[in-house]
Order: C-alpha cells, then structure tokens, then sequence
C-alpha cells in the first residue's frame, strides 16, 4: 500500500514537472518566435504645402508584392445656374504608374472633362470613352464614374475641369477623386515612394488619407497627410478671389481681418515674386494675376 502511494506520488510530481517544463517552453518560443507585425505606412514630412515632395514608407507586407496606393478626396461643390464645376490646377501626374478615378453623385449623365496641359493649347473636351478615359453612369443612384487607368502620360496639366448637371438644381454635387499609383516592395515587405503632392487628388487643403494595399496578401495600412495650399489666405481650403479680397482688406486694415480669421504666414500668404518678406496688397495683385493666367507661378 506505502510503495503504491509513494509511486503515485512520484507520478503526481513527475507530471507537475512535465507541465513546467512545457509552460517555460511555451513562454521561451513566445519571446524567441517572431511576433507577427502589422503593416506600417509612414509619411515625411507629414504636414507639406500642395506641390511639395513627400517620402511615403511602407513596412510589413509581403516580399516582391505589388502595392497599391490610393489617396481620395471628396468636395463639394454648390451649383451655379444648374451646372456644377470642379477644378483640379497644376494637377502634376510624374509617375507613370499612376492612374486617376472621378466619381460625381447627383448628376445627369452628361458629365464631361475638360482637359489643358498647356496654358494657351485648347481643352481636349472628353465626353465618352476617348483618350483612354472610360465614362460609366448609374441611372438609378445618378451617379458619373469616369476613371483613367495607368498609365497616363506624365506632366503637369494646368487645368482639368468637370462638369455637369445636377438632378436637383439647387443641390450641392459631391465629387470623389481619387489617384492610384503601384509600388513593389522589396526582399523584406519594403516600399519607398517620393510622391510629388502636386497629383494630390484636388487643390484643396486640408487631410488627406493614403491608403496602401498588398494585391496578393490583402494586407493594408493607413496614413494621414496634412497639405497646405499656397495663397488659401481665407482658410477655406481652396485658392481663389476671395483670397485676393481678404489680402487687400488686410492690408488696409479693415475690421475682421487679421490673423485670427486669416492664415497670414509667409508660406502662405506672401506670393509676390518681387516683394517678399511681408504680407501686403502686391500679394493680393499677384494672386489676382496668377488666378487669371497672367503669372505662372505664387512665390
């Protein structure tokens, strides 16, 4: 009876003994295994003036994958005598890779593009499926989709403009855009991609919100850019009379103009080529020229 209890005793510790040395091993693989690493995307610097030259860097993806990446902006625009317009200026497409969509809710279909490169060349008018743009429309939502894959010709057009009717003629038009470039990563799941934020889906200022997505893996990842726009003085996220305006009543001193309802840094605000250092009413002149075609460029 004694001999049968004291190997029952044995096996007892024998088997608190197993059961140790298989938790040490499990907490031993838990630090020695490789810990699965959600994807990372990162961009340097995170906040930039539209035109400016960012780093997007990616980590955790697959080895020698495709990834594509996607940044969208969505406006609103008010519609003027039945017709809305949206604008995208100096829209700078320098990857070949890149390929560009536009969605327009609330439209009839007869939404078009008009499309100039060069200041003085005439718009390439587009309204069907011609120079690699390819128009589809919902008729039940009243939805436009127009999309342009990659690869685009590279350069800066000066200005692409689309138009059209809305169902509801006092209704603001919602247009989504979004630009789409394709990066391969490295041996280890790398990418590195400068990105001329020139081709920013919109001149508007304000977050956008880069998305990267491995073709094959599926795996994804996220990242906010904050883009200011040069000469958006009025802080209304776009550049146009308005700013011109606000500069001039500034700089004459009129109430309710001032840094605290204007965005009155020199990034910003002092655009004249030949009086730099101080916010003035040459600003408001040049902002005014440059917005008609007269100056090819804000300083």
């Amino acid at each position: 009876m004694k001999r049968r209890m004291k190997k029952k005793g044995r096996k007892i510790k024998e088997g608190k003994r197993i059961k140790q040395i298989l938790i040490a091993a499990l907490i031993a693989a838990a630090f020695v295994a490789p810990a699965f690493a959600a994807p990372t995307l990162t961009v340097t610097p995170s906040e930039c003036i539209s035109g400016d030259l960012v780093t997007l860097r990616g980590t955790g993806f697959d080895a020698s994958e495709i990834v594509t990446l996607t940044s969208t902006c969505t406006c609103w625009k008010p519609v003027i005598e039945g017709q809305t317009e949206c604008c995208l200026l100096k829209f700078n497409i320098s990857n070949k890779k890149t390929g560009f969509s536009l969605v327009v809710h609330d439209v009839k279909d007869n939404v078009t593009i008009d499309l100039r490169k060069f200041w003085g060349i005439p718009f390439w008018h587009i309204n069907h499926n011609m120079l690699g743009f390819k128009f589809t429309y919902d008729p039940v939502n009243h939805t436009s989709k127009v999309v342009r894959p990659a690869p685009i010709p590279t350069g800066v057009y000066e200005v692409i403009d689309v138009i059209g009717k809305p169902i509801d003629g006092v209704c603001e038009v919602e247009m989504e855009t979004t630009v789409t470039t394709e990066v391969t990563t490295d041996g280890t799941g790398r990418f590195r991609e400068v990105v001329d934020t020139h081709g920013i889906p919109a001149p508007k200022a304000g977050k956008y919100t880069v998305k990267a997505i491995g073709k094959t893996s599926g795996l994804s990842a996220t990242t906010d850019l904050r883009v200011k726009l040069k000469g958006d003085v009025s802080r209304d996220g776009i550049v146009g009379a308005y700013d011109c305006v606000s500069i001039a009543r500034y700089s004459v001193g009129l109430p309710g103009y001032n840094a605290q309802t204007l965005n009155l840094d020199l990034y910003t605000a002092d655009v004249c080529c030949f009086y730099q250092g101080e916010v003035d009413i040459d600003d408001a002149r040049w902002l005014a020229r440059y917005l008609v075609g007269l100056e090819t460029k804000l300083c």
